[in-house]
């Protein structure tokens, strides 16, 4: 059995409700909740009836209170349906108890999809969340896109076929209508430059083969240099959307460093950067190319991505015919490698498409190692238990299988410990002490429980690490 956590009235504070959850750890037995009007004996026997939680704890019947005398004493306690009353024994003849109560339900792993749009893993869990199921199994995970097109302006400065595509790529929308092109750098000429007369379009015949997005802006300035680039008069210079110098002329294999022309005109001499070609510090350019160093990548007009080496390049992009897919969610984002752990993950936002022999669907991840190879990630076959394990890595992994198939240990049982968690918890100075599963006495039940990390009561047999942590909402 695992348990989840109580649902707490929006009226109870994030303290009081803080505490209910560790009430609920310390406990860890079946009690009874108020679903829909109507007492149930247990949380999952309401689940089964289709009813939505109300509150852990018995209804209240103010009925019950008829026959008791209680006393006019003010010793104020919260009940279970987060209602104050002006004593215990005002709270009790109701029926309701003092706080939420803990909810348990089964380790099956029967899915279900609730009206919010996220799977669980079984019914339980979902009311435990207080979601409503909206259907059986797991929540469809991809939506494809028509092939209207409505163009929009993305927030990137990039021109999407419609809303969809837009937000199938996770980028906002700016604007309605493809986006505008960059301003014209040579619409003035600088103070003092005369301009010229130019025979003909110096844009009429110029062509961009590294990127035919790109816009063409021609100079009938005498003199004129735009970040850095000189461009003489009935020149021309390619930017992209965002304003950026487009080198047209770079080699199709990229890297390198000395002088590079990124401005047409035969007569001009080219823009020129020193870079030491022999410091080794690798990044990754915004072009997905890996260069020896910053200096370098600049000197190939291109922005410094991240640091160190590029990984394999996305075999997705771009779409053939443009044609992208609108995915309800990123399908990376829940896929695993398991015998691969270093591998890199592609989502496929594109029609069906083959890398390497491999058909990958719409909304589907593909796993390329280092080398841009195809990945094996169902080496490791492994079954679908949650009896989490903590990694020697610290990463938490559902089952010893998938661990060992990560290629890590298991340090112990449970979650690992994240002390992170109760950054916005606090915890009572009381001296109850538990022992976690990471070899750690904990003060008492709520500084171990914001941690995530299984515990037992009881100090540890052999530890010497008390934390006492002192933390404040």
């Amino acid at each position: 059995m695992v348990m989840s956590r109580g649902i707490s009235p929006s009226r109870v504070s994030a303290a009081v409700a803080t505490a209910t959850v560790v009430l609920a750890i310390l406990l860890a037995v079946v009690a009874p909740v108020c679903a829909g009007g109507r007492t149930y004996s247990s949380f999952c026997k309401a689940a089964c009836d289709g009813k939505k939680l109300d509150y852990v704890g018995k209804c209240e019947d103010p009925a019950g209170c008829a026959t008791v005398a209680c006393t006019a004493d003010y010793a104020p306690v919260c009940g279970a349906n987060g209602k104050t009353y002006s004593n215990r024994c005002n709270a009790e003849c109701t029926g309701t108890e003092e706080g939420p109560g803990p909810i348990m339900c089964p380790m099956l792993y029967a899915p279900v999809c609730s009206t919010d749009g996220k799977t669980y893993g079984n019914a339980c869990l979902a009311g435990a969340a207080n979601a409503t199921v909206a259907s059986q199994g797991e929540c469809s995970s991809a939506t494809v896109c028509t092939l209207e097109y409505n163009p929009v302006c993305g927030s990137n400065g990039k021109t999407y076929g419609n809303d969809c595509a837009a937000q199938a790529a996770g980028v906002k929308v700016a604007s309605k209508g493809a986006c505008p092109p960059p301003p014209n750098p040579f619409k003035r000429c600088a103070v003092g430059v005369s301009t010229a007369q130019c025979f003909a379009d110096p844009c009429a015949s110029a062509s961009c083969p590294a990127d035919s997005t790109a816009y063409c802006f021609a100079s009938y300035c005498r003199v004129a240099t735009y970040r850095g680039v000189n461009v003489g008069a009935c020149d021309y210079l390619f930017l992209d959307s965002a304003g950026k110098v487009v080198n047209c002329t770079r080699a199709a294999d990229g890297g390198g460093g000395g002088g590079i022309v990124v401005a047409g005109g035969d007569d001009e001499e080219p823009a020129t950067m020193d870079c030491d070609s022999e410091l080794y510090d690798p990044v990754c350019g915004n072009d997905g190319k890996t260069y020896g160093n910053a200096c370098l990548a600049e000197a190939a007009n291109t922005t410094v991505a991240t640091n160190g080496t590029c990984g394999p390049a996305n075999p997705f992009e771009p779409c053939e015919g443009g044609s992208v897919v609108r995915c309800l969610a990123d399908p990376c984002a829940s896929a695993t490698c398991l015998g691969f752990p270093k591998s890199s993950c592609f989502a496929n936002y594109c029609s069906s498409k083959t890398v390497q022999g491999v058909t990958v669907d719409p909304c589907k991840a593909l796993w390329l190692d280092a080398a841009g190879k195809v990945t094996a990630c169902k080496t490791c076959p492994c079954p679908r238990i949650l009896a989490p394990v903590c990694g020697t890595d610290n990463v938490t992994y559902n089952n010893d299988c998938i661990a060992t198939c990560a290629g890590a240990r298991v340090a112990y049982k449970g979650k690992c410990a994240n002390p992170a968690g109760c950054a916005a918890v606090l915890c009572p100075n009381l001296k109850a002490e538990v022992c976690g599963n990471d070899g750690v006495t904990y003060d008492n039940l709520c500084r171990v429980s914001c941690t995530g990390v299984s515990f037992k009561l009881g100090a540890c047999p052999t530890t010497t690490n008390k934390p006492n942590r002192k933390l404040v909402l």
